[in-house]
């Protein structure tokens, strides 16, 4: 449906410079459509990532940031968790405390607010 796997696996490519993976990230992280695939591509690739960015700077942080932030629900929450616990960054842990109490955040807003978000969306956006 979108072309961003076919986006997501060249980021590992020599056709990327490795201070644009963050930046390419980030960019496809963001479209609600590729979120997921994108937390998939990171795990998947966690070797090659941990290869490359696992060691300090700030790349490895910003990544694990941009592929779970975004994140609304309990499951997911758990999930990226569990994947952290098995595959700890040490110098990237407050990148992932901060990635799962934004995931709270957005799945306590969601929850809070989901009605009048779906009624309004309804009112205004026409099917």
């Amino acid at each position: 449906k979108y072309k961003d796997k076919k986006y997501l696996t060249l980021i590992l490519s020599e056709e990327v410079r490795s201070q644009d993976v963050l930046i390419a990230m980030i960019r496809i992280s963001g479209n609600s459509y590729a979120r997921e695939l994108t937390w998939n591509f990171l795990k998947d690739n966690w070797d090659e990532f941990y290869k490359r960015y696992g060691h300090g700077g700030h790349t490895m942080p910003k990544v694990i940031k941009a592929a779970t932030s975004r994140f609304s629900d309990l499951d997911k929450y758990n999930e990226v968790k569990k994947f952290f616990e098995e595959n700890p960054v040490d110098y990237a842990k407050m990148a992932v405390k901060q990635s799962l109490e934004t995931i709270k955040v957005n799945s306590s807003f969601v929850k809070n607010n989901e009605k009048e978000i779906e009624d309004w969306l309804k009112k205004y956006i026409p099917r």
